[in-house]
């Protein structure tokens, strides 16, 4: 048989209907403390203040008796008399040996003797206050007792608490408030676990799953809370924290292929120039050399076979060094122009890869920036590079458009094609590095980059230029080092 389920203290305080009683319960008794301490508060502050007032009146009352030496005159009570006739309290002149009345005036001065006895025992060496509750009183007083300035008397003022602050609606309205106030909160605490501290729990688990690749499972959107939506940002931005690193990865690993790619190109300069030109350039020297020697000796046939073959070797010489130079910039581009130099990229992949490539231009062309032009030619010689490397292609077709706002750079082949990463900025980290070099120049100039491949598909290019670069120009020479060598790197 199996047994119902047992709670233990702590399961019972994280149950739904123990959360909001405890803190409803704690709310209550901090309110009540805060109304206990209100009270308190306001009563001191009164009665601070009608001890001020007390000690005005005695202030008053030497003023009025300055010129009287007899306790018991007409002029004592006249001053009195005179007093209370500015002011609601009822006072009375006491001697401060023995507490005896000189005199009293006022409405209520016939209730004074009452708190008078009240006095006896009482220390009053300084000024104070004091709640007077008596049989003989018709209500709660409020006394204030304050020496006579000059004299060995004291004034006592009293009145009635509640007329000097409505002590009895305190309580009852710290009362009807704190309730009121308990209740909304009770209500507001349940709604607060209802729909908070469940769905955080439910998020906590979320972010556990989360935390171990497995993202949490999409929610109805009927059902879908603010705590929902917030469980759906942090994983975006678990994602985007994943995509960052992948990113900085990827920069890293193209930053040092950049690195490696600009160091091997200067050393096959250096070996090209070395062993190529500068050996050329000696050959040629030593047949001049050869030639002058036989002259001097006037064998004049064999002098005219050196100097031909100086000339081949120089002829050889400047070859290369052509070479050389088409490789680090395209002449052909600044010679003909970019639809000519796109043209002839085509047929010379026709004419010696025999893959069929087309070019076409589609609108009439609009002046172009020089460096959008580099661009479009160093874009377009990676896409056919990669076509004659990679992509096994029998057919390639490069479309210039001259849009609106953009020229648009269409490259299509057929070949094998290849599975596509999906987030692009980390085609380094599979080693596509002349995609990268691809994409970093269509964003170094204010363009969109967009590819598409899979395998058995092909291989297709979407690049959208504005007509006038949109970056520094020191910028785009940066960017023209690397392009220019990745023709030999791997896609």
């Amino acid at each position: 048989m199996t047994q119902p389920p047992s709670f233990s203290s702590e399961q019972w305080y994280n149950r739904l209907i123990a959360q909001p009683a405890l803190w409803a319960s704690l709310l209550v008794f901090v309110l009540v403390i805060n109304a206990l301490g209100h009270e308190i508060t306001l009563y001191n502050n009164v009665a601070e203040r009608y001890l001020l007032h007390t000690q005005n009146l005695a202030e008053l009352t030497h003023v009025c008796l300055a010129n009287s030496n007899t306790p018991v005159s007409a002029n004592t009570q006249t001053c009195l008399q005179h007093i209370s006739d500015h002011t609601v309290s009822s006072i009375a002149l006491l001697e401060r040996s023995n507490l005896a009345e000189v005199a009293s005036a006022g409405s209520g001065a016939k209730f004074l003797p009452a708190t008078i006895a009240h006095l006896d025992g009482v220390d009053l060496t300084d000024d104070r206050f004091m709640l007077v509750r008596d049989e003989a009183l018709p209500a709660t007083m409020l006394a204030g007792i304050a020496a006579v300035p000059q004299s060995d008397w004291l004034l006592v003022a009293q009145d009635p608490f509640r007329e000097l602050i409505s002590l009895r609606a305190v309580p009852r309205f710290s009362l009807i408030s704190g309730t009121i106030s308990s209740i909304v909160a009770a209500i507001l605490l349940v709604l607060m676990v209802v729909n908070i501290v469940v769905p955080l729990r439910r998020l906590s688990n979320q972010m556990r799953a989360i935390g171990t690749e497995n993202p949490p499972p999409p929610a109805e959107p009927e059902v879908l809370s603010g705590l929902d939506v917030i469980a759906r940002l942090n994983y975006s931005q678990k994602l985007v924290s994943q995509r960052m690193r992948r990113y900085q990865v990827s920069l890293q690993q193209y930053a040092t292929r950049v690195t490696n790619v600009r160091e091997n190109e200067r050393k096959r300069l250096s070996h090209d120039l070395h062993d190529e030109t500068m050996q050329g350039i000696v050959a040629v020297g030593q047949r001049l050399q050869i030639a002058q020697r036989l002259l001097q000796r006037e064998a004049y046939a064999d002098a005219a076979e050196r100097l031909q073959q100086a000339s081949n070797v120089n002829r050889i010489t400047m070859e290369e060094l052509r070479r050389t130079i088409r490789a680090l910039r395209p002449v052909n581009l600044v010679g003909a122009g970019l639809l000519e130099a796109l043209a002839g990229m085509t047929t010379e992949l026709t004419n010696n890869h025999h893959i069929d490539a087309t070019f076409d231009v589609q609108n009439d062309p609009r002046p172009i920036d020089p460096d959008i032009e580099l661009a479009i030619f160093r874009l377009t010689q990676e896409a056919l590079s990669n076509a004659r490397r990679h992509s096994q292609a029998d057919h390639v077709s490069v479309l210039l458009i001259y849009d609106v706002e953009h020229v648009v750079l269409k490259i299509d082949d057929d070949g094998v094609g290849f599975n596509q990463p999906e987030d692009t900025d980390i085609l380094a980290v599979h080693g596509h590095y002349g995609l990268v070099g691809m994409q970093e120049r269509v964003i170094a100039v204010g363009g969109e980059f967009e590819m598409n491949s899979a395998e058995g598909q092909g291989t297709h290019y979407l690049i959208r230029l504005p007509y006038h670069a949109q970056h520094e120009h020191d910028a785009q020479e940066h960017t023209d080092e690397v392009p220019s060598s990745t023709q030999d790197s791997s896609r």
